[in-house]
């Protein structure tokens, strides 16, 4: 490698053909303890070892020029851009710093997801959560707050929560809006994701904004809050670090795999009808997994009970998941369908025979099986049943009864109630799990129970 080299390890001395003597006597300069990391190292979070995030050449906006081992970054066009950082979290509390280094009104540091476009402004750009060098921040959500901001040479403190769906920001260590993350006290952020999306840190700027980052390489200035850890592979939790290899268990922290998000609901009061439109219903983000669920209840003055003969989903054919006919009259259903595109969509439900009034209830499922793992159903009182819901999986259910009684669930979140007409009244409720809940319990107790049913489904991740 070094041609003819004698090489003496002692002194760090050489001498090679070609140029005679290179050097000898290696002195240090400008290199303490803290600019050495061990190569190829192993992690173990009880010694500090690991990997840590740098900043990211491979996830920016082409426009970021790095130096400093990728720690510090500068933007100097004038139009926005961005960089992300080399290692995301999707649970667990993160910490990191970043110090300004010019007191440009620019300088954007956070978190944010893969799919937030780095280009956009902060203004504009979403799944991000950010601190403005003027104190600004934007929130996941989008939403704006004004405060204090830093200035050349001030520390930033990042704290996430990434399993709360919490953020919070310090200048030099105090924490803003007299927060607290050690006591998850006044949160900046409460809008970001607990669904087990990867969040990075990024960097957010132009005309000249500069930042340097610290993940935990070199000592924190600050000591972290109470529970929380550097950005490196030592302290994330792994699918193998989070399964307990028992039942499917999967410790807290686990991040929930198939997800059922409330969407809408909606009423019709049509009497005699046995078509109703629901036009422009939300149904969530668009996802090539994304299946729409819909929960729908309706009633007649016939003693007879009449089923759901078809539905559609923004034009796509549903299918029958689960559904239960109280003592008379009344009918409760729910329907499924792969909807991948468009954020909102038109809701048909068809009924073999008049009813009425209808109502529905809408929910995007994402990451499930394309089968449900489990149904159930009740008419009896009070309503309750019990539903084994995978790990890292997710139910919904639907309740329906008459005289217009107020639900109360228990084993899932309710999510809206409703009253098509002034005799009868729907409700629906669902959660996520990422543990396996065997046989759990759910009910929806009615105020005034009068042929009442409630129904049930449960999804694996897929």
């Amino acid at each position: 490698m070094f041609g003819n080299t004698n090489t003496n390890f002692d002194d760090i001395s050489w001498t090679d053909e070609s140029v005679g003597v290179i050097g000898n006597d290696y002195t240090a300069n400008n290199f303490t303890a803290s600019d050495q990391l061990e190569d190829t190292p192993t992690d173990s979070s009880g010694d500090g070892i690991g990997n840590f995030s740098t900043l990211n050449p491979n996830d920016d906006s082409g426009s970021v020029v790095l130096s400093e081992g990728n720690l510090t970054a500068t933007i100097a066009p004038s139009a926005w851009n961005g960089i992300r950082g080399t290692i995301g979290a999707g649970s667990g509390k993160v910490y990191f710093e970043v110090t300004d280094d010019n007191g440009d009104v620019h300088n954007c540091s956070g978190m944010a997801s893969a799919a937030s476009i780095l280009t956009n402004s902060p203004g504009t750009a979403t799944q991000n959560s950010l601190i403005f060098n003027t104190g600004d921040y934007y929130e996941y959500d989008a939403t704006y707050t004004s405060s204090t901001g830093t200035t050349t040479g001030q520390i930033r403190g990042h704290a996430f929560d990434l399993d709360a769906g919490k953020a919070w920001y310090a200048i030099n260590n105090t924490w803003q809006n007299s927060g607290n993350p050690s006591t998850a006290a006044n949160p900046i952020d409460s809008s970001l994701p607990t669904d087990g999306t990867l969040l990075f840190p990024v960097f957010r700027g132009h005309s000249s904004s500069a930042l340097s980052f610290n993940f935990g390489q070199k000592p924190f200035a600050y000591t972290p809050p109470t529970g929380f850890s550097a950005l490196a592979t030592q302290n994330l939790l792994s699918d193998n670090e989070l399964y307990t290899g028992t039942a499917s268990q999967w410790r807290d922290g686990a991040p929930v795999k198939a997800i059922a998000t409330y969407t809408s609901n909606a009423t019709l009061a049509s009497i005699a009808a046995t078509s109703f439109s629901f036009s422009s219903q939300a149904i969530g983000t668009p996802s090539s997994d994304r299946k729409v669920v819909v929960v729908t209840h309706s009633a007649t003055a016939y003693t007879h009970n009449d089923t759901v003969s078809s539905m559609t989903i923004g034009g796509i054919s549903a299918t029958l998941v689960v559904r239960a006919t109280p003592a008379s009259n009344g009918q409760l259903e729910m329907w499924e369908a792969d909807v991948p595109s468009g954020t909102t969509a038109t809701i048909v439900v068809n009924w073999s025979r008049s009813r009425n009034g209808c109502g529905i209830g809408a929910w995007a499922v994402t990451g499930a099986n394309s089968s449900t793992y489990a149904t159930a159903t009740d008419i009896t009182d009070p309503l309750s049943q019990t539903l084994t819901i995978p790990a890292r999986g997710c139910a919904i259910g639907g309740a329906f009864g008459f005289s217009t009684p107020t639900f109360s669930w228990t084993g899932l979140t309710e999510n809206y109630e409703q009253n098509p007409r002034i005799d009868h009244k729907g409700t629906g409720a669902s959660a996520s799990f990422n543990q396996l809940q065997t046989d759990l319990t759910i009910t929806a107790g009615e105020s005034v129970f009068n042929k009442g049913a409630m129904i049930l489904a449960s999804w694996a991740e897929a």
